[in-house]
């Protein structure tokens, strides 16, 4: 059961890892938006030449007559640089590294946060999960191999003539049904 639920989310993490790629190629030619709307909260996440930028603005006063739309993606052309449109805007940076930047701003009717990240930690951690389910992939087919083919389950060696430990490592020899007639 614990071997499926791993195997189950190293394929959502292997999912998460190819859109990643996919994102992240894209963004040098398109920028996408996701938002969530509504009436004094919104929430984005913008993707732009090989960063993802995570978006909170804050209406101080919510527009009466318009009803939110819950959920919208856009797409456009990509600005060359993220951290230079944040200072034409006039906005706060409260940390400045190279390629991470946090902001924030306040106008007379929202106050926005916004962090700005590269996308390449986001594609290695996500990278993890099936690199290690495809080690563990390999080293229980080896071991199923290696038991097949009468080979010690530590190195390889022929084990046909011994009963007890592996002459060359010193691992235990398992013990082999006999099968009764």
């Amino acid at each position: 059961m614990r071997r499926r639920l791993f195997a189950l989310a190293s394929a959502l993490s292997l999912l998460l890892c190819l859109t990643t790629v996919v994102l992240g190629v894209r963004g040098h030619f398109v920028s996408d938006f996701l938002w969530w709307n509504g009436r004094r909260l919104t929430a984005g996440a913008f993707n732009s030449r090989g960063h993802v930028q995570v978006t909170t603005r804050h209406f101080v006063s919510a527009a009466p007559n318009q009803p939110p739309r819950r959920w919208e993606w856009f797409a456009e052309h990509p600005p060359r640089d993220l951290e230079a449109e944040a200072d034409r805007n006039g906005w706060t940076f409260s940390v400045r590294l190279p390629g991470i930047a946090c902001w924030s701003g306040t106008d007379t009717t929202l106050v926005t946060h916004d962090v700005l990240l590269p996308i390449w930690p986001v594609f290695l951690l996500t990278a993890i999960m099936p690199a290690l389910w495809t080690v563990s992939r390999l080293s229980r087919r080896r071991r199923a191999r290696r038991l097949a083919a009468g080979g010690c389950l530590g190195c390889g060696y022929d084990l046909r003539a011994s009963t007890d430990r592996c002459p060359e490592c010193g691992t235990p020899v398992p013990r082999r049904e006999e099968s009764s007639a």
